[in-house]
């Protein structure tokens, strides 16, 4: 139990949080899913080996069980070994040339590794490579030192993708005045202006040029926090938990009850008795039951590796939505069939379907979507967050699941989840924003509109 807590809550986090940062915007949610493609086959290989091992003594074949668990743990940790650290923390780090060597692994062309290496140097490191210096201030444009300069003193040129009054600056660099009305009300503890002005010349043609293909590179902005370096643990907690931003506040809402959801539907507790409930269904030998098991792994690997091809082309939120109404679907039949003196085959088509209903959404995008929607000042804090819900949830569905059952029944326990699940659709249908195609800065910079919350006309 300890092992699963520490791979869920630590190592689940730190993975995702990295596939966000080093992966191409158009595969971002294939790579993420990478974590629920495992996961489905090493269910499916853990039933394998309790059907084969079985006929083993009871006081030896749980021991070979635990013993098998321990080789693919190894083979990840050496494969750690071999994984490029994430450019963003090494420029938060004070590593660019270790930073760049990473890029040159990553991207298509010197080009952009300069390019990215700029944009991340501004608004990971605070400030812009040298080389960006020298060609701003021989071309008249003063400092591009971020860290020393603060926002609201630097020197603004007006942006590529900037257009009329709002790019225009003084003499002195001071802002416009559409800068000024836009800096208004904003919440003490950061200010906020485009990256684009602090870029060198080479950099900006690249952006340009890529914002004419659909393989455009999204600008972030720079952001300068004015509290004390103290209060930057506290200020995350309340960022995180009391934004005062409507859009953000529900971008993290969706953040944080995504995995929730996904797990409540009782799915964690319909893989761990999936024998058991196969047994009660009609299956009564062992060897039945985990065959018919190892016929739900196979499906359930198939649908999520087909869930993992069409994240990034049909959307996050289609696929969530699919994904309860298939679930809650079959924990209804199952309960209708288990009312009525139906033949096992159709409890098992039941249960095979469910099972295939979380793979094909619920799992994978649980795992993607965290990433995406948390601002990135507290993404590491958030991320674990969410990962604690849903394992909290998780653990409270399987502690619960067989004293419930017999407390309610089977039919009532399969009604139960699934009046879960119709909620979760509701939910994802009216409050969980898209986030497919869409860049990391892109996401965080999107205002509340009556298109942007919920997603029914985008479906």
């Amino acid at each position: 139990m300890h092992r699963d807590v520490f791979f869920f809550v630590y190592c689940i986090p730190i993975y995702h949080r990295y596939v966000a940062e080093i992966s191409p915007t158009e595969s971002r949610g294939l790579l993420s899913s990478a974590t629920e493609v495992f996961i489905a086959v090493g269910v499916l290989l853990g039933y394998m080996a309790a059907f084969f091992l079985e006929p083993l003594p009871e006081s030896y074949n749980w021991r070979e069980m635990l013993g098998l668990g321990c080789f693919p743990p190894i083979v990840v940790m050496i494969g750690i070994f071999f994984f490029p650290e994430s450019p963003r923390w090494l420029v938060m780090q004070g590593r660019p040339e270790a930073a760049r060597e990473v890029l040159q692994r990553i991207c298509e062309s010197e080009e952009e590794v300069s390019a990215v290496l700029e944009i991340l140097m501004l608004t990971e490191g605070g400030k812009a490579t040298a080389a960006t210096t020298e060609e701003n201030e021989r071309q008249g444009y003063g400092s591009t030192d971020t860290r020393a300069l603060p926002l609201s003193e630097a020197e603004v040129k007006p942006s590529i993708e900037e257009g009329g009054d709002s790019g225009k600056v003084t003499e002195r660099g001071e802002y416009a005045s559409s800068h000024k009305e836009e800096g208004k009300g904003k919440e003490k503890g950061s200010r906020r202006t485009s990256v684009t002005p602090y870029l060198s010349g080479n950099a900006r043609a690249f952006i340009k040029r890529r914002s004419q293909s659909d393989a455009a590179v999204d600008v972030p902005l720079l952001q300068e926090h004015t509290e004390a370096p103290g209060d930057r643990k506290g200020s995350q907690w309340r960022e995180l938990l009391m934004n005062k931003d409507p859009m953000t506040r529900r971008r993290i809402a969706a953040a944080l009850m995504v995995p929730a959801l996904s797990q409540s539907t009782g799915i964690e507790a319909a893989t761990a008795f999936s024998a058991t409930i196969l047994q009660q269904a009609g299956y009564t030998s062992h060897a039945e039951a985990f065959r018919a098991a190892i016929f739900m792994g196979v499906c359930k690997v198939l649908a999520v590796v087909v869930a993992a091809f069409y994240v990034d082309s049909v959307g996050r939120v289609p696929l969530l939505a699919l994904s309860f109404v298939v679930m809650s679907g079959a924990l209804f039949a199952f309960a209708g069939f288990t009312a009525g003196a139906y033949p096992p085959l159709c409890l098992l088509g039941a249960f095979t379907t469910f099972i295939m209903g979380h793979s094909i959404g619920a799992g994978p995008v649980a795992f993607i979507m965290p990433a995406e929607l948390l601002p990135l000042s507290v993404r590491g804090l958030g991320k674990g967050l969410a990962m604690f819900m849903q394992r909290l949830v998780s653990a409270l569905t399987s502690m619960t699941y067989l004293s419930a059952t017999a407390a309610m029944g089977t039919l009532g326990m399969n009604v139960f989840y699934g009046s879960l699940g119709v909620f979760s659709l509701v939910y994802t249908l009216l409050a969980v924003p898209e986030t497919a195609k869409k860049s990391l800065e892109a996401i965080e910079r999107e205002k509340e509109d009556v298109e942007g919350i919920g997603n029914v006309k985008g479906m």
